[in-house]
């Protein structure tokens, strides 16, 4: 029996690796929409989904039995808070207002609903979330739009929180800002912070976007409403990524540690527990900070 499938933020880092996941299942039919980018794909559409009108036109169009709503403005620090809440509220009070009734609904949300917690050791999955930054905050109101069309049985809800997620087309993160620089002229690598920096979980996009597709894809979802972290337990700092990168590019570099962050930055991101049920081909975060490191080189050479 086949199954319609909708990925909003199909040509995104995260949406071109959760569309590649579900080309391999042949119940699968599949549609995307985007708003950056360009794709001669049919079934990827450009669509403005802050745009009620257009929002209602793809949900008739492709009337998707699995909505996973990937699509998202990303930048913590972006100057324009009013085009965060736009983008990622908005977008999905519209995309929620006009999904079919009874279809599956899985929201890509964000590790920073959590907010800041330097002192309070691992989180897990049902912690108060404190968010720091409009980011943060435009997510958690994404998360409450979803649970009040979950309660009310319109759609049949799945919240994820991915950890920080690596790979070679990411165009953001701090693997990506460390490869930029150590190939640029500098002298020195500038780093947020003081030694040894930020601490946080990192996992390969490639094995966030499976183990989303199988949550999407079960045949009996959990009726209840549970934010689930996506990622290894394991954490690195800002200088052991740095050293990595160092040592897989063969640039030295001495450290300069002292950049301001920005509001809303997370020093210290530990997980008590995940949702990693999928087998992951690279299960913790150095493996996975390895693994897009050597992807880098790759394509570098």
């Amino acid at each position: 029996m086949s199954v319609n499938v909708l990925v909003t933020g199909c040509l995104g880092f995260l949406g071109r690796s959760l569309w590649e996941a579900l080309e391999e299942r042949e119940e699968v039919i599949l549609w995307g929409v985007y708003r950056s980018g360009h794709s001669d794909c049919r079934r990827q559409l450009y669509c403005d989904l802050t745009d009620i009108d257009a929002a209602s036109w793809v949900m008739e169009f492709t009337k998707p039995d699995i909505v996973i709503h990937a699509a998202a403005n990303p930048l913590v620090r972006v100057e324009a808070p009013c085009s965060i809440t736009v983008d990622n509220v908005v977008a999905t009070h519209n995309l929620l207002a006009a999904c079919p009734a009874g279809a599956r609904f899985v929201l890509v949300s964000s590790l920073s609903v959590l907010g800041a917690r330097l002192d309070e050791g691992p989180v897990a999955m049902g912690d108060e979330c404190r968010p720091v930054s409009v980011y943060g905050a435009s997510k958690l109101a994404a998360e409450y739009y979803l649970e009040a069309h979950h309660r009310q049985g319109r759609v049949v809800g799945s919240i994820v929180r991915p950890v920080a997620m690596v790979g070679p087309r990411s165009t953001h993160g701090l693997l990506h800002d460390v490869v930029r620089k150590l190939r640029s002229h500098a002298r020195s690598l500038e780093l947020i912070g003081q030694a040894p920096g930020a601490c946080k979980p990192f996992a390969y996009v490639d094995d966030v976007a499976r183990c989303i597709v199988e949550l999407a894809m079960e045949k009996y979802p959990s009726e209840e409403l549970r934010p689930l972290h996506l990622g290894p337990l394991d954490h690195l700092t800002v200088m052991e990524v740095a050293e990595m990168a160092m040592r897989a590019l063969e640039i030295y570099k001495p450290i300069q540690w002292g950049l301001p962050g920005w509001a809303g930055d997370q020093a210290v991101v530990r997980l008590r527990e995940a949702y990693w049920h999928y087998h992951p081909r690279h299960s913790t975060s150095r493996d996975a900070v390895q693994a897009a490191l050597e992807e880098y080189v790759v394509a570098i050479s």
